[in-house]
């Protein structure tokens, strides 16, 4: 009895995906390739909180006839820390350091980007463009134009429009 137990703990714990906490902002953007698009999405968390999903994330279409989600695989992450060269004295400069909770102050920032494959859209979007969406919880709570912030989530948009000809 106590195998299955552990064997059910085992498949419930691997079956989640990790979520970024302290969640900053970011962009989706697209490229065109031979009539089939690469989405990227660029997002930013603030370092003294968890950890980015380093396996994949998902963009939400929206008003699109037969595409509702596109897999954006991740790609890498990096300190976008601002940089200054330390004074005696001083703070020690910025960094994220490695893992979760691992940054050394307020202002501690990664960066890391998703893309997918190559994906067709086939159709033509309509007036109000094909919407797609990224969303994710729990932003910092050291942003200070927003009451309980780190209860509230963060969703990005970018809609794509038709272009004549």
């Amino acid at each position: 009895m106590k195998r299955v137990y552990l064997l059910l703990l085992m498949a419930f714990s691997l079956s989640f995906n990790g979520r970024a906490s302290h969640a900053m902002g970011g962009d989706i953007t697209w490229t065109c390739q031979g009539g089939q698009y690469v989405f990227q999405l660029v997002f930013y968390r603030d370092c003294n909180g968890a950890v980015v999903n380093t396996a994949f994330e998902t963009l939400r279409v929206w008003g699109h006839p037969t595409i509702t989600s596109i897999p954006v695989n991740f790609v890498g992450s990096s300190d976008v820390s601002p940089y200054c060269t330390q004074v005696p004295g001083g703070p020690v400069p910025l960094d994220c350091g490695v893992g979760q909770n691992a940054g050394n102050g307020i202002g501690a920032i990664e960066k890391a980007v998703y893309r997918s494959a190559p994906i067709a859209l086939p159709g033509t979007p309509p007036a109000g463009g094909w919407v797609f969406t990224f969303e994710t919880f729990s932003r910092s709570s050291s942003i200070t134009n927003l009451v309980s912030p780190d209860t509230k989530g963060i969703t990005l948009v970018a809609k794509m429009f038709s272009v004549p000809n």
